[in-house]
């Protein structure tokens, strides 16, 4: 269903978001967050962006238990990416492991 051309309504993203993209984040499914990666930003921003507030919430809730228990910082930051976008991907990552958001500020710096 994920995969599909078809457009979706707004009931059937917001079950993606609530009932798989939720699940995966929070069952740390790898076969399934790639999936997602596949889709895209635009696609999964969409499916978010037309969800319902409380699936919104259970997302960010799913994504702090994800975050915290991926080893693979890589493949946690492509997640958050694909979730929150880059910047502030960026952001939650530098609470989480400590980086230094001065430098996080210069490399803004630097992308622009």
């Amino acid at each position: 269903m994920v995969t599909t051309g078809d457009r979706l309504s707004s009931t059937e993203k917001d079950s993606i978001v609530r009932y798989i993209l939720s699940s995966a984040l929070e069952g740390n499914s790898v076969p399934v967050l790639q999936e997602f990666l596949g889709l895209g930003r635009k696609r999964v921003s969409d499916y978010i962006k037309h969800s319902q507030e409380s699936s919104r919430e259970k997302i960010e809730g799913a994504w702090t238990v994800f975050s915290r228990s991926n080893n693979d910082h890589t493949f946690t930051q492509q997640i958050g990416e694909l979730i929150h976008g880059k910047k502030k991907a960026r952001s939650f990552l530098e609470i989480i492991w400590g980086l230094n958001r001065d430098q996080a500020e210069e490399d803004d710096k630097a992308d622009a």
